[in-house]
């Protein structure tokens, strides 16, 4: 497992059919709850999955079994959203699960230390999240957010590597965002596929 330095830690997050986040294993507590509460977010993706192959054929088989067959050609995704702060913020946390792995923005400014973030898993049984700490990086007026997808050994594209072919799917994001203000009021960043736009 990656490591939980840098202020941000791995949870282990239960994976059902792939679309659905069922409970979170917390490390230290958030500011609301023991474990985000993925119900203000849902998984958005750019494309539609085509072929799922799980588990995964190794080489020579995949080659007998697919033959040129495509699978896997996403493109990878880059999500980008707008978060306008109004008031001073004493905490603010952002919760992200990007598989297979992904790298968060801020205003352009990567957020966190790691590379490949998360760390490798069985994905139909199990994802992992990252706990960013993300306080500093955020100001009055608007934050822009963007999170940059890519495959990983979630989805590996039959024509890149030839000793195994798996595929979970295309490339897809889950992210909750939670702020707590200078004078008590807290705010979730409710991330859905149709909003572009946080006004807090």
């Amino acid at each position: 497992m990656p490591s939980t330095s840098y202020n941000h830690k791995y949870i282990a997050a239960v994976l059902y059919v792939l679309l659905s986040i069922q409970s979170a294993l917390a490390g230290e507590p958030s500011i609301f709850t023991k474990s985000p509460n993925w119900s203000y977010s849902e998984w958005i993706a750019l494309e539609p999955s085509d072929t799922i192959i799980v588990p995964g054929v190794h080489f020579p088989e995949a080659r007998k079994k697919f033959s040129s067959r495509k699978i896997g050609l996403y493109a990878m995704p880059q999500f980008r959203c707008w978060l306008k702060i109004k008031h001073s913020v004493k905490s603010a946390h952002a919760y992200v699960c990007g598989l297979g792995h992904f790298e968060m923005q801020i205003d352009g400014k990567k957020i966190g230390n790691n590379f490949l973030d998360a760390g490798w898993t069985v994905y139909d049984k199990e994802a992992l999240y990252v706990d960013f700490d993300i306080t500093e990086a955020l100001h009055k007026g608007k934050n822009r957010i963007d999170v940059l997808l890519g495959n990983g050994f979630y989805n590996i594209p039959s024509q890149r590597y030839a000793k195994l072919n798996i595929s979970y799917g295309q490339p897809r994001l889950r992210m909750v965002i939670e702020i707590e203000y200078t004078d008590g009021r807290r705010h979730v960043f409710e991330q859905k596929s149709n909003n572009r736009t946080g006004m807090i």
